[in-house]
């Protein structure tokens, strides 16, 4: 595969899609948090059935904890 070291030579709308990447690859890491859970099918299938029936898991996640947050006083550092 031959490197294309002249910009010009690569269309428009191929760097308009890397630079659309770029913007997205530093906003994540700069504005998000990427948290993951595992669950074992065997102790924790309970949860795993209901998950399954969510559409909106993260947001049903974020309500959760949430209501915890609340119930528990926490306040959000500045």
């Amino acid at each position: 595969m031959t490197e294309i070291t002249d910009e010009s030579m690569v269309p428009q709308d191929m760097r308009d899609v890397e630079k659309r990447n770029a913007y997205n690859v530093a906003y994540k890491k700069d504005n998000t948090l990427t948290v993951n859970v595992r669950l074992n099918k065997k102790t924790e299938a309970d949860i795993i059935s209901f998950m399954e029936t969510v559409n909106n898991k993260q947001g049903l996640i974020k309500d959760l904890l949430r209501k915890y947050m609340a119930e528990t006083g926490h306040t959000p550092e500045p």
